[in-house]
């Protein structure tokens, strides 16, 4: 025979429940939240190696298009061969345009190990970071951390004379 409860404790085990499911729905929507950062922190990643790897064979080769679809005729030689294209297809998922990315390359001392600033040059370097603002979906998890800017940069060594693209 079932016990009996008292009055009181007839809604206890529903006071339970939705105390436990609403810890439960934050940590879930947290973990979503950390899994999305990591994929965006990923694709960023690669987006830069990319980036970086088209800048060592055409170091000067840049694009000043923002929206890559809208790439005439004539124009496409010199944009799929930019480092900003690069970059862009290889971010496509975070919708990645040319303000989010930045370019720089270095004369590089092999007997010292030091870098300067210079032009774009045979056995030089070159890196090209991306930017990216992340915004969480958790209006917890945003109220927490905001909309941080998740950053990824990548080296590369220039592999021949820059020409054109």
């Amino acid at each position: 025979m079932a016990p009996r409860r008292s009055p009181g404790e007839q809604g206890q085990s529903l006071v339970e429940m939705a105390l436990i499911s609403l810890i439960l729905i934050y940590l879930v929507m947290g973990a979503v939240d950390f899994g999305r950062t990591m994929f965006s922190q990923v694709v960023l990643t690669q987006a830069a190696k990319d980036g970086a790897r088209k800048g060592a064979a055409y170091p000067n080769c840049r694009s000043t298009v923002s929206n890559f679809a809208s790439v005439t005729t004539g124009s496409q030689n010199t944009t799929y061969n930019s480092i900003d294209y690069a970059v862009a297809q290889a971010g496509q998922r975070l919708n990645l345009g040319t303000s989010n990315i930045t370019v720089t390359t270095y004369s590089y001392d092999p007997a010292t190990g030091t870098r300067t600033a210079a032009s774009a040059a045979a056995g030089g370097q070159i890196d090209v970071a991306v930017s990216y603002s992340y915004t969480p979906i958790t209006p917890v998890m945003q109220s927490l951390i905001g909309s941080p800017t998740l950053t990824a940069t990548a080296t590369h060594l220039i592999e021949a004379a820059p020409s054109g693209c």
